[in-house]
């Protein structure tokens, strides 16, 4: 097997800095450019000097799985307390996770769909372009960074999620809702909470012919947007939503159905006027 000096030497560095890239970012750990920049340097270092070694494999695992450990200590910029050691730990299992989860893939992907084979029709692991390994690498830290940015944008949003019961009428229903600090919609004092036209639907819908049930038939409201003025269809009800500490609190609202939020993670948008405190729990 030829191995190229300089080609190992891009691999490595462009490798060990994605890798501990994504392990920090995804582990919201603290890093500058030159810390990740310098780890990467000392990987590529001990990846070209590896092979000179000459240890037991027990040894030669240890001393990787240490050499690891040392990269990411380099990576981070401060690890004080104890909440920074407790991400510092997170950010060394990520570390190895993806070192592993992409050594493997790139090996598996390589060897089912393109194999390099010899001329005596046995296939050979050795030999792969490093163009096609540093193209799956790129790949695969593509992918793993998009997961990494959804899954923090999913948790960031949970935080404004909250347990809700809409009433109108006899009607219940147990619905999670999204603070919108931006959602000021009023209609004759009352705070306006939009729901998607099927909760509408529900809240509403069978007590437009059933009056006599409490129900009210259903009035509207005009709003403005950027493609012009539009009619929202409502009706009025009560909300009662839980905040994060466990207390509920009660309020008369006006519901609207809205299809621009069929799309959405959440069916209720709730006022921002409707608890004042807990637009103050959130920020």
């Amino acid at each position: 097997m030829t191995v190229y000096l300089e080609y190992a030497i891009v691999q490595n560095l462009l490798f060990d800095s994605a890798l501990l890239t994504l392990a920090l970012s995804a582990a919201k750990c603290r890093c500058k450019g030159w810390r990740v920049a310098l780890s990467a340097c000392v990987g590529t270092a001990f990846a070209l000097l590896f092979p000179f070694f000459v240890l037991p494999e027990f040894l030669k695992a240890i001393l990787k799985m240490a050499v690891g450990f040392l990269l990411c200590l380099l990576a981070c910029s401060r690890i004080k307390t104890k909440r920074e050691w407790k991400r510092f730990l997170v950010c060394t299992a990520l570390f190895f996770t993806l070192t592993f989860a992409f050594g493997g893939a790139i090996l598996g992907i390589t060897g089912a769909f393109m194999p390099t084979v010899s001329k005596d029709n046995s296939y050979e692991v050795d030999g792969l372009s490093p163009f096609l390994v540093t193209a799956l690498f790129s790949l695969l830290c593509f992918c793993a960074a998009f997961l990494i940015k959804a899954l923090y944008t999913k948790r960031e949003m949970r935080r404004f999620v909250y347990s809700c019961r809409l009433f109108c009428g006899k009607k219940r229903i147990n619905i999670e809702g999204f603070f919108d600090s931006g959602n000021l919609a009023k209609k004759e004092g009352l705070p306006v909470c939009f729901v998607t036209p099927d909760i509408f639907f529900d809240l509403a819908g069978g007590y437009v012919l059933s009056m006599e049930e409490g129900g009210q038939i259903c009035d509207e409201m005009q709003i403005h947007t950027l493609s012009g003025r539009k009619k929202l269809p409502v009706c009025k009800g009560e909300i009662e939503c839980e905040s994060k500490a466990g207390q509920k609190q009660k309020r008369q609202v006006y519901f609207a159905s809205s299809p621009n939020m069929i799309a959405r993670e959440y069916k209720l948008l709730i006022n921002a006027d409707l608890f004042k405190e807990q637009e103050d729990e959130v920020y």
